[in-house]
């Protein structure tokens, strides 16, 4: 099977509720795998743009302890929007599959644990343990962080020249939140975690590894193991045993020439996704962005620099299903200035919808005024 560019774009469109949106926020297609929060107010900016729910109450009624979604670090230990039905099958599907996984996970800090004889998963374990007893109400982050470390081994507490103490290891912190069951309470100022209030249901952990790759090739295929294991926050090798666990249900195609997969109950979804119609605004670290083909996404080598960058990446303007260029705000006091530079000239009529998109962002941020300044990239 052989597809092109714009059936890939279309098909991820459709499957990120893009183009027809959701009618509710806990509806969207995209929470199966995350929203990023990142930086803080992405992802509800993220649920926005796939629902049109402009309205910030309605918006933020949906998330826990209210609605039915939950903010946690989760995926790469990243902040994400989650159904909260869903932490049982995060929590298990999480864990690293075996010693090679881990490694890959923690990168350099994981030779550190292997020299002292420390297998991640039991250090992540251990960790996890202690967050739970804990998180009994709300407790910041440097709090638990400091409450924790007290706790634990040297090696898994080292030095900090940053903060200029010995505390847990970030990433190893960031991985143990969910097996602890612990999510973000939103609207605070840093991150508080507090205790669900309720037993995380079990998963099984092999079935709710699959479970978690069929999702992400679902929402972001055609897709590869590379792919997979940039989004995990992994290497290609260790992934590649959770990409042959499903592997019975993908069907092999080319994209341009490239080989890929999508699942094999996808496979008429891509064939006849509809071409998308509409501009969006897509927030920062959005999760269409994570797709491993950004050459796909952004062909000109020097728009991907401008949109993908090592910290402070813009927004993106997705016209019609392509990246056509990037959006940034600037805040002062109650006004918003949001910045649109563009790849191409846009119609009238899509500046018009994207500049009613700016205001629809302004309104989320509770802001009372915008205005669009338009750029040529």
């Amino acid at each position: 099977m052989d597809v092109d560019r714009s059936q890939v774009l279309a098909y991820r469109v459709l499957r990120h509720d893009l183009d027809a949106r959701k009618s509710a926020p806990e509806s969207v297609g995209a929470l199966e795998i995350g929203l990023q929060d990142t930086p803080p107010g992405s992802a509800l900016l993220g649920l926005r743009v796939r629902t049109g729910v402009d309205d910030p109450g309605r918006l933020r009624a949906a998330l826990w302890p209210d609605g039915p979604v939950v903010c946690l670090w989760s995926v790469r230990g990243a902040a994400h929007l989650h159904r909260k039905e869903d932490l049982g099958l995060l929590a298990a599907g999480l864990r690293p599959a075996d010693h090679a996984d881990a490694m890959g996970r923690l990168l350099a800090y994981g030779q550190e644990l292997e020299a002292a004889s420390m297998e991640p998963d039991d250090a992540i374990d251990l960790i996890a343990g202690h967050m739970r007893e804990i998180v009994t109400g709300p407790t910041s982050k440097g709090d638990l962080s400091g409450a924790v470390t007290k706790h634990l081994p040297r090696v898994l507490a080292p030095w900090c020249g940053g903060c200029g103490v010995h505390h847990v290891h970030d990433l190893l912190f960031r991985l143990a939140a969910v097996r602890a069951g612990l999510v973000i309470e939103p609207g605070t100022k840093g991150v508080v975690f507090r205790p669900l209030g309720e037993a995380v249901p079990d998963a099984d952990p092999d079935e709710a590894r699959r479970e978690l790759v069929r999702r992400f090739v679902r929402r972001l295929g055609p897709t590869a193991p590379a792919g997979l294991a940039d989004w995990i926050g992994s290497r290609p090798g260790p992934v590649r045993t959770l990409w042959d666990q499903i592997a019975h249900e993908l069907v092999p195609l080319k994209v341009d020439g490239r080989k890929a997969w999508i699942l094999e109950a996808d496979a008429e979804a891509l064939r006849t996704a509809p071409a998308p119609e509409h501009v969006r605004l897509l927030p920062p670290s959005d999760v269409l962005l994570r797709a491993w083909d950004k050459q796909l996404l952004v062909p000109e080598r020097a728009h991907r620099s401008l949109l993908w960058k090592p910290a402070g990446s813009p927004g993106a303007v997705l016209a019609r299903g392509e990246v056509a260029g990037i959006w940034r705000p600037r805040a002062d006091g109650t006004r918003l200035t949001l910045t649109i530079a563009t790849f191409r000239d846009l119609t009238r009529a899509e500046r018009a919808e994207a500049e009613r998109e700016a205001e629809a962002i302004a309104q989320v941020r509770a802001m009372k005024a915008v205005r669009v300044v338009h750029e040529r990239v």
